[in-house]
């Protein structure tokens, strides 16, 4: 169908992995038919990333984002889309190869693509078909796209078991509360670990760089030691609002050694000399921003440290108000990047990102706190 056709070229036949390859060695071999013989086709291959797509909705974008990202990372592509396309058959295979460089390089790096849309009962084939269709010896990522909780849940733990990385969005998810606690779950796991991230709190980066820059200063540092107020303005309208601002109070509290205050009546952290800290989540309706706007550091009445993201996107201002000394203020670059450098970005750490990992463990209890959906 018409609508398919940059998925790839259909595979003709029953559906089972030496198909697929012996597909894909036919494509290879029409590929360097072509090319001028001066300029050597290089079937590179540095990592094998399978993606799985549980809402069809994201199908086009997640395309999209694969396709800028094959310049920077030749790699076996697997896309998985259970239950994403209309159809009789079980199972449909789609594959295609993509080259970058062009006459004026002295050679053209390919990499492949593999997009498997599979229904009903046959989805619990996916893990199989796709272990024996990964690189051997390479690193192999896993980027699933949705929530972690309830939905393909026991696709979610084989594909798991395959991957060394889990890549996720936690702006896609319905159920933030249940999807960070799969992740804290999965972090935790020994077996087969597969140490997740999210392309969410790499969006985070730049907000958590600047807030460590107010205190760089040893003037100012003491004050870290007696903050009592975090407040966050997010979109309201964006659904990565909220969980940027849970993961953005969850790392501040985590690296100064603070814990969520369970005796509390309202929502608040308790810092490690037993002072209280509170927390301000405020989701604002038109901020024209997607996700966070503004983070406020309040610090015993006597210092105010702030971020706001102006409107164009680019450049953040940040202000440091503190007793006694002159106001600070400048305008800082701001960059987050989009989907596909995010993705990029991530395809080049193999460890485990511990200072996540212990964000995530106080963000799942955050996020029951203050209401975030879990079922």
């Amino acid at each position: 169908m018409d609508q398919f056709r940059s998925w790839g070229t259909p595979l003709d036949g029953p559906v089972t992995a030496d198909a697929v390859e012996d597909a894909l060695a036919a494509s290879w071999r029409r590929v360097r038919s072509t090319r001028d013989p001066g300029y050597p086709v290089v079937r590179a291959s540095v990592l094998s990333l399978i993606v799985c797509v549980t809402d069809p909705s994201a199908t086009d974008r997640v395309l999209d984002a694969i396709r800028n990202l094959s310049r920077l990372h030749p790699s076996r592509t697997i896309i998985l889309l259970p239950d994403g396309y209309p159809g009789d058959d079980d199972v449909r295979v789609w594959h295609s190869t993509g080259c970058a460089g062009g006459d004026d390089h002295e050679r053209v790096v390919c990499g492949e693509q593999l997009v498997i849309a599979a229904r009903g009962k046959a989805i619990r084939f996916l893990p199989s078909l796709t272990d024996q269709l990964m690189l051997t010896d390479l690193p192999s990522f896993l980027w699933w796209i949705g929530d972690v909780a309830v939905s393909h849940d026991s696709l979610f733990d084989r594909l798991t078991e395959l991957a060394d990385r889990l890549v996720v969005d936690s702006s896609d998810f319905v159920r933030l509360g249940a999807s960070l606690a799969r992740l804290d779950q999965l972090a935790r796991r020994r077996h087969q670990p597969c140490s997740p991230s999210d392309l969410n709190w790499a969006r985070l980066t730049p907000w958590r760089e600047l807030v460590a820059q107010f205190f760089d200063s040893p003037a100012l540092r003491p004050h870290l030691f007696h903050l009592d107020e975090i407040s966050v303005d997010y979109s309201a309208v964006d659904g990565g609002g909220l969980a940027q601002t849970v993961l953005m109070i969850s790392w501040i509290a985590s690296r100064l050694g603070w814990q969520l205050d369970l005796s509390a009546r309202r929502v608040q952290l308790r810092r490690a000399d037993g002072g209280a800290v509170s927390i301000a989540p405020r989701p604002v309706a038109e901020t024209g921003l997607p996700e966070l706007s503004q983070v406020t550091l309040r610090a015993d009445g006597a210092a105010i440290f702030t971020i706001s993201r102006e409107s164009d996107r680019a450049q953040a201002l940040t202000e440091a108000d503190v007793a006694g000394v002159p106001a600070l203020r400048r305008i800082a670059r701001f960059d987050t990047g989009d989907l596909s450098s995010l993705l990029a970005d991530e395809l080049v750490f193999f460890q485990r990102d511990r200072v996540y990992e212990a964000a995530l463990r106080l963000a799942v209890q955050l996020s029951d706190w203050l209401g975030a959906p879990n079922r």
